[in-house]
């Protein structure tokens, strides 16, 4: 076993899940509670000889497995996970068992799962940073509030029922959990989307402080149900697995806990504090999300430079001490450094409008570029360029896996080096 004590309690779970029957890697996927594959493969190698045949030899998969993104490109800055159709179906009947035909839903960050409740016909509100961008006109008793939860706004809605899916963060979780009892009525219910205990080191004990603290919001969890939620993996997390080496795996591998809260007093707590405020700029260029970090509009050498191997950040994790460094990411979960992140953005905005280089970079820094800084740019556009060209090839122009977490479907359907093997 390994000598972290996490590894040790992931060895632990693949082996009882192992003796419990499971013989394949979607099996055991489903078993371990929210361990990521590349986690469960590693466990595989540390047991070695204890390993059944089966599943000891599980090659690192060279193509992206990810499911059906509608819409707007994922981006790993959003958190941006969406449900797969068997969790839109239970968080639809949480919505039918306990709220009346004219009672009003709450939905914060769910964007996916908004349309369904629309088309019962009840009083519906959507609360979300990046919901408009994937939603279709919607019928008059829906409404869409695009803003930040840690910082808009939040009704008193006499809600019957709120569905939360926040960032799986107890900053995150707390702010939504505020904001959902905000809009509850009391004797409403609260069904929240959360991290299993295999997720992390931590979730554990995130969970049960999460419990004590919703208290003080008014809440009483009355039930959990483990591993109850699929999520599509998107994009940005299958780049992350190949480039960590990850084996095959179905594409709706993650499953997040369900609890439900009830309202049994008025929240009396004060609404959390954002604790990461750091701005982005998003940009969109040739279907590629690029989010650029903030900064003062000053000349400074904006060229692209690597911060990890092939430029993949081979997690997803907030946790990863990279991402203080990272100037310019992309929706492939590639990240960069740049001493000059405001002439990235005005680079970017000058070949969405098909301007010449420096256009609006002189506008930015008000004065003349001199020949170095035009050549400059040029070498950062034909970076951006060849980025973006990379990422349409891997997961724009092409499909990713069923999505139905059929492995051998998803393998089949998948992108291998670039070259997409079933268009859609």
């Amino acid at each position: 076993m390994g000598d972290d004590p996490f590894d040790r309690r992931i060895d632990t779970w693949v082996e009882r899940a192992i003796g419990n029957g499971a013989l394949n890697l979607k099996t055991l996927l489903r078993n371990v509670p929210g361990v990521s594959p590349p986690q469960v493969a590693a466990s595989l190698r540390r047991l070695g000889a204890a390993v059944p045949m089966p599943l000891r030899y599980q090659p690192a998969s060279t193509g992206l497995i990810f499911g059906p993104h509608d819409g707007r490109v994922p981006h790993p800055l959003d958190y941006d996970w969406r449900f797969a159709p068997e969790a839109l179906e239970v968080l639809q009947s949480e919505v039918l068992d306990r709220a009346g035909p004219r009672e009003t839903v709450a939905l914060f960050g769910c964007p996916t799962l908004f349309p369904r409740i629309a088309e019962l016909g009840r009083p519906v509100y959507l609360f979300d940073r990046n919901g408009s961008h994937d939603l279709a006109p919607f019928p008059s008793n829906a409404k869409v509030v695009v803003d930040d939860l840690f910082l808009a706004p939040i009704p008193a809605l006499e809600a019957a029922i709120a569905i939360v899916d926040p960032p799986w963060y107890p900053a995150d979780q707390r702010a939504f959990l505020w904001a959902a009892s905000t809009a509850l009525r009391v004797g409403g219910f609260v069904a929240a989307s959360g991290p299993p205990v295999g997720s992390r080191p931590s979730a554990k004990q995130d969970a049960v402080d999460l419990v004590r603290e919703a208290r003080s919001f008014g809440l009483e969890r009355v039930s959990i149900v483990d591993g109850a939620l699929p999520y599509h993996t998107p994009p940005f997390e299958a780049l992350a697995f190949r480039a960590s080496g990850s084996p095959c795996y179905p594409s709706d591998w993650r499953r997040g806990d369900l609890s439900v809260f009830q309202k049994v007093t008025a929240c009396a707590a004060s609404r959390p504090p954002d604790p990461s405020p750091t701005m982005w700029t998003d940009h969109e260029l040739g279907g590629v999300r690029i989010k650029v970090r903030t900064a003062p509009c000053d000349w400074f050498a904006p060229e692209l430079r690597s911060l990890v191997d092939n430029d993949v950040l081979e997690t997803v994790s907030r946790r990863d001490s990279v991402r203080e460094q990272v100037a310019v990411w992309t929706s492939g979960n590639r990240v960069f450094a740049s001493d000059g992140p405001s002439v990235v953005s005005s680079v970017i905005e000058e070949m969405n409008q098909g301007l010449g280089a420096g256009d609006l970079c002189a506008e930015v820094v008000s004065r003349a570029l001199t020949d170095s800084e035009y050549e400059s740019l040029k070498r950062l556009q034909n970076q951006l360029e060849t980025i973006v060209n990379l990422e349409r090839a891997e997961y724009i122009d092409c499909g990713g896996g069923r999505g139905d977490g059929d492995l051998a479907g998803a393998a089949r359907n998948r992108c291998t080096g670039g070259t997409c093997r079933n268009r859609r």
